[in-house]
């Protein structure tokens, strides 16, 4: 009875021990995450929202390239690309929507699915959301998401400081959003129109007059495609709602603005890649291969891929060089 007592007593003190041992370190990490937004002097985002709106394949953060590996379960590698050294990141999670936000790496496990965030030095890893998300977009104050969860809250975008907590409604219902500063625009789930909020939910403003199948933008302009799949032209909007235009009758798939040009695939030429400039001029074939798709731009790089489903390659392009290496 006595051996039994004392067995007890000790195996009660380890795991009490173990207990504040993981306290300590989440109390350490959670501390490190609080005190993350005060390390930015001016907004910061943790990727760009048009790469986001591609599934966040690729980021870029002080000259590493992180993407997510989908010949390998999505798993994420971090490459510097001037001395192709490779490391992977994060093992057996699905990784999507890559956020980059000093130290840590905020990212999706599945499309939609939980929200993690995790420690580049430490390589801890730790859920934020107990629901399942989309369009993640990270800034040096805030997480926003598309809340996944098949309920009657489907489509809500949702706001929460960097640990997930404080959850606020800034929308009801979108299809896909884009971040600017203290800007959001959106596709409202609603109605199917482009409307721009503040970082609050307040301040809503229309800024199409068509129903959107896309969206895009560049800090000068939102750009947008019109919701009919016969037609996906390619307009523009200035961020107040003036200097409406449209700058192309090109089937418009797939666009993302960057570089002071918008490329998107054109599916009246059999979906090579195109780009243009936001005056409409410039028009000119990016890619010549019917099987391209953008999948993401960076400070210095062009993320697309060529192949058909079963054979599809994954490239990144040098934009000063123009330089390609094949990633996988």
């Amino acid at each position: 009875m006595k051996k039994k007592g004392c067995f007890s007593k000790i195996f009660t003190v380890l795991c009490v021990l173990i207990i504040i041992a993981v306290c300590a370190l989440y109390t350490a990490e959670y501390i490190a995450a609080r005190n993350l937004s005060s390390r930015f002097t001016e907004f910061t985002l943790g990727n760009t929202s048009s790469n986001i709106l591609k599934n966040g394949l690729f980021a870029e953060n002080d000259g590493v390239i992180y993407y997510s590996n989908l010949r390998e379960n999505s798993n994420v590698y971090a490459l510097k690309p001037e001395e192709m050294e490779l490391k992977k990141v994060v093992d057996n999670y699905m990784g999507y929507n890559i956020n980059i936000m000093g130290d840590y790496m905020y990212y999706v496990s599945g499309l939609p699915g939980f929200i993690h965030m995790r420690n580049l030095e430490t390589g801890s890893d730790r859920y934020l959301t107990l629901n399942r998300a989309d369009n993640l977009i990270v800034t040096n104050e805030y997480m926003f998401y598309k809340y996944c969860n098949e309920n009657n809250k489907y489509g809500r975008l949702y706001r929460t400081d960097l640990l997930g907590f404080h959850k606020k409604t800034i929308v009801d219902s979108v299809t896909e959003f884009i971040v600017d500063e203290n800007v959001i625009y959106y596709i409202s789930g609603s109605d199917g129109f482009l409307y721009k909020t503040d970082f609050s939910g307040e301040n809503v403003q229309k800024l199409s007059d068509i129903a959107v199948g896309s969206i895009s933008a560049d800090g000068d302009y939102v750009f947008y495609t019109d919701n009919e799949e016969d037609k996906c032209n390619l307009y523009r909007v200035k961020p107040d709602g003036t200097d409406k235009e449209l700058i192309s009758e090109d089937r418009c798939w797939r666009i993302l603005a960057a570089k002071r040009f918008v490329y998107y695939r054109n599916m009246n030429n059999g979906g090579k890649v195109y780009r243009i400039k936001a005056d409409g001029t410039d028009r000119e074939i990016a890619i010549n291969d019917t099987t391209a798709v953008v999948n993401g731009m960076t400070e210095n790089y062009f993320f697309y891929s060529l192949g058909d489903l079963s054979n599809k390659v994954y490239y990144m392009r040098h934009l000063e060089t123009g330089e390609a290496t094949e990633l996988f």
